[in-house]
């Protein structure tokens, strides 16, 4: 209830386009007022790291009665938390498969592979690769997100995006989605082996 209050009173930083689903909405307010996410991605790169043709190709598939100028517009206007004067501390794990699956053709690919190596350079980004080679893991079968926030510490969000959303906010529930991310972890690779991965794929794949 603080947090929307909070958020009811915000003026300033992007505004979520009226093209997006009112899920949307839901979730933007959220990672707007968030200090921490922690974000697990199998199939694609995270929002808040998708470049805009990426994303396009990605947000026109199955949406053909919405604006897809606008989703892509308020999806990169949703990167301003991690750029403000006191930015978002964003830690993502992205599945090594999700680098060869070629959304938006080769050129694009290269670009957010490009994009994602300069993103892990900001000092409020931790980035880390699960290697093809790990197998399996602790969450191989779901994606799920984590919001946490400075104005109710003791407060957290999970968001699973399928066919529609899904948000979990009591506290066990929430307990055992951290444990699950920090077991996540641990099949991943560290932080600068992960952007060398990164790099690498973007030689060898889409060059």
């Amino acid at each position: 209830m603080e947090i929307a209050k909070g958020s009811r009173k915000r003026t300033d930083g992007p505004v979520v386009s009226g093209a997006a689903p009112d899920w949307f909405r839901q979730y933007f307010i959220l990672e707007r007022d968030a200090s921490q996410i922690f974000d697990l991605n199998l199939n694609v790169v995270a929002g808040l790291l998708q470049t805009p043709d990426y994303a396009r190709a990605i947000l026109r598939v199955g949406r053909h009665n919405m604006d897809i100028d606008k989703l892509v517009e308020a999806r990169m206007s949703r990167k301003l938390v991690l750029e403000r004067e006191d930015p978002l501390q964003y830690w993502g794990v992205i599945h090594e498969s999700a680098f060869h699956r070629v959304i938006g053709g080769r050129k694009v690919m290269a670009e957010q592979l490009n994009y994602l190596v300069e993103a892990a350079e900001a000092d409020n980004v931790t980035l880390q690769v699960i290697p093809n080679s790990a197998g399996a893991h602790a969450s191989i079968n779901t994606c799920f997100l984590i919001l946490r926030f400075n104005i109710a510490p003791q407060f957290g969000v999970v968001h699973i995006e399928n066919l529609r959303s899904l948000f979990y906010d009591a506290p066990q529930v929430v307990q055992e989605y951290d444990d699950t991310f920090r077991r996540v972890i641990m099949s991943a690779l560290p932080q600068k082996e992960s952007v060398e991965l990164i790099a690498k794929l973007r030689k060898d794949l889409y060059s």
